[in-house]
């Protein structure tokens, strides 16, 4: 028998009607389960209830939804998720019922609700302050809700400044308003006046011009328990990825302030493409599993008589999925990206690429060719690419003296698994640009007494445009800049948060290791020895082959796709232009991401479609499926 559940009451749906019950295999498809329309007879009076007598001509038909809805048969659950009303009629209600990741893409809150909308906890910020000073005050932690102007600082037990796995604030360039935000600086005070207190002078380092950057890891977390989820499994917490923070330049300490305006189901499904991550979502316990798996090849295989019977139809484009297509960045357009750091697909296509033992080896090869070959060639060791070209003979790159050189290049290059093919999965969490320029900017506060030295510093940077300008506010007494009412009458942007399809969330690691800028040596961490405090400068980073003299020799970090996990060396033979269709014979329910083999052929699974009724579950089964060659 057929039952049903609608937000806990029980319905009736028709004794006569079949039900189509559609499973789809979410790696590729991109959805879950759901059911074709469920007819509800209005005669029975359990369904008027439950449908508030909507059949009746003379009530209003509001667009009517419902959170928990259950499909039983045979006493087994087979679809769980929210229930939309899609026709009424003057003798019955239609329904249909999605669940698992159908439900997250299509008729969930995730796309109503937006990351940026989201009251997150306030930062408290623990590391990287001046605790003795603090300590005078009374204070262990800077609470981010006071909205401080200025953050003393100090490096001596730790390597950044914020609340650790929740926000950090990492100096960064804004290249909208052309000035820094979390400016780090240092100055010598006979007597600093904060938060009402008088305290002794010295030489004090400070960061000003707050902009927060969360942690990837608690935003994803802090989204999914938002959305009434908990996270019981998350294969990426864990050392690098736990690194991970968003860069922001806006100057504010609000993490909603430093996202995007995306919708939730937005963030979770540029977070599931550029890790290659499942989520595994149970509308019944309300958790989520997040797993770290290789689409399509891990998953147990499934033997099934077949019918004779099949038909196959042929896509000219064939299968676009993360493990069978072409995955690259969508890099923004920030001015301050060098164009080494990713050899474009079309490029990629069109040179022949290398592969060497070692450098030596690839450098020999290149000394044998002529410079023609030689500069028309992609040279690999590991994950690494090279190429020559004309570059300035001195390193400085506004020098005209140029010669040809082996330059490193290709870190965040495209994963091309068919050269062939136009099929492309874009990424919108992309690696922030890294910029090397000295540390004291010409708008920043009284350069000329700032005591840490003026050393070239490798920075994210990036665009702002959620901003002020600089030019269009005030100065208080202090240095600050701040946004007063004249400013606003006379048409400064306070803030914007108009929605941006081409939005970017911009990635970057927390460094393990701090610069002593006076000494122009890079040291880890608990490793400081008795150098001045007040020259040492955080380091955040998105590759450690990119400047490993300002960022740490011993760092192994990377946001190349070549090394994130269960993106590269995933190797899938698969027809992709050919889909069969195939009947079956069972009385299980099919899991459709699990592989099929019929007459000794192997397949992987798009979707399965299946007929319930009273008389039970149907034994024949449709299936979809693309063959693995």
């Amino acid at each position: 028998m057929i039952h049903c559940t609608v937000n806990g009451k029980i319905a009736v749906p028709s004794s006569t009607d079949k039900i189509k019950v559609t499973y789809a295999n979410q790696y590729i498809e991109d959805s879950g389960s759901y059911t074709y329309d469920i007819s509800f007879p209005m005669s029975i009076h359990a369904n008027q209830v439950i449908f508030g007598n909507v059949h009746r001509f003379d009530v209003h038909k509001p667009t009517t939804a419902f959170d928990d809805c259950k499909l039983f048969a045979d006493n087994r659950l087979f679809v769980s998720g929210k229930g939309t009303v899609t026709s009424v009629s003057e003798s019955a209600v239609k329904l249909q019922i999605v669940g698992g990741k159908s439900r997250i893409k299509y008729n969930s809150n995730f796309e109503q609700h937006f990351i940026d909308d989201i009251d997150y906890p306030d930062v408290k910020i623990t590391s990287g302050i001046d605790a003795v000073r603090y300590a005078q005050m009374g204070v262990t932690s800077i609470d981010c809700s006071t909205k401080p102007s200025m953050v003393l600082v100090d490096l001596t037990n730790g390597v950044n400044v914020g609340q650790p796995g929740v926000a950090l604030f990492y100096p960064i360039y804004d290249e909208t308003h052309d000035c820094m935000s979390n400016y780090l600086a240092a100055a010598t005070f006979d007597k600093i006046k904060l938060n009402g207190y008088t305290l002794p002078g010295g030489t004090v380092p400070f960061m000003r011009m707050l902009a927060v950057q969360p942690n990837l890891l608690y935003v994803l977390k802090y989204i999914l328990n938002s959305e009434g989820y908990t996270v019981i499994r998350n294969d990426y917490d864990c050392a690098p990825w736990r690194r991970l923070y968003i860069a922001s330049a806006r100057r504010s300490c609000l993490i909603k302030h430093a996202l995007p305006h995306w919708s939730v189901y937005t963030f979770i499904e540029e977070f599931r493409k550029l890790f290659n991550a499942s989520f595994v979502f149970d509308d019944v316990a309300m958790t989520v599993s997040i797993i770290a798996t290789n689409e399509l090849t891990d998953n147990e295989a499934v033997s099934y008589d077949c019918l004779d019977e099949y038909s196959a139809e042929y896509d000219e484009d064939g299968l676009s999925n993360l493990a069978t297509s072409n995955v690259e960045y969508d890099f923004d357009d920030s001015t301050e990206r060098d164009w080494r750091e990713f050899i474009p697909l079309s490029v990629l296509k069109q040179y022949p690429v290398l592969t060497y033992d070692n450098a030596d080896a690839m450098t020999d090869a290149a000394s044998a060719m002529t410079v023609k070959e030689r500069r028309s060639t992609i040279f690999k060791v590991g994950y690494t690419y090279y190429i020559w070209a004309m570059l300035p003979k001195d390193g400085n790159p506004e020098s005209k003296d140029e010669t040809e050189q082996r330059t490193l290049c290709g870190l965040f290059n495209p994963i091309m698994r068919e050269k062939e093919s136009d099929n492309v999965v874009d990424l919108k969490m992309i690696p922030v640009a890294m910029s090397q320029r000295k540390r004291i900017h010409s708008k920043m506060l009284l350069p000329f007494t700032d005591r840490i030295p003026n050393k070239i510093v490798c920075m994210p940077s990036m665009s702002n445009d959620k901003d002020t300008s600089l030019d269009n506010m005030t100065v208080d007494d202090d240095g600050d800049y701040y946004v007063s009412v004249q400013d606003a009458m006379q048409g400064a942007d306070i803030s914007s948060n108009e929605e941006d399809a081409d939005e970017k969330i911009r990635l970057m690691f927390s460094g393990d290791w701090v610069r002593d800028l006076e000494n122009d040596k890079v040291v880890r961490g608990g490793t400081f020895g008795n150098d001045n405090t007040y020259t040492r400068y955080p380091i955040c980073l998105t590759d450690s082959r990119m400047y490993p003299k300002l960022t740490g020799v011993g760092e192994d970090v990377s946001l190349s796709l070549e090394r994130m996990p269960y993106n590269n060396n995933v190797n899938v033979e698969i027809d992709t232009h050919n889909l069969y269709c195939v009947k079956f014979v069972t009385d299980d329910i099919p899991d459709p991401s699990k592989i099929y083999i019929f007459h000794n052929r192997r397949f992987v699974c798009q979707k399965i479609e299946m007929d319930v009724s009273n008389d039970g579950i149907g034994k024949l089964k449709t299936g979809y499926f693309y063959e693995m060659l």
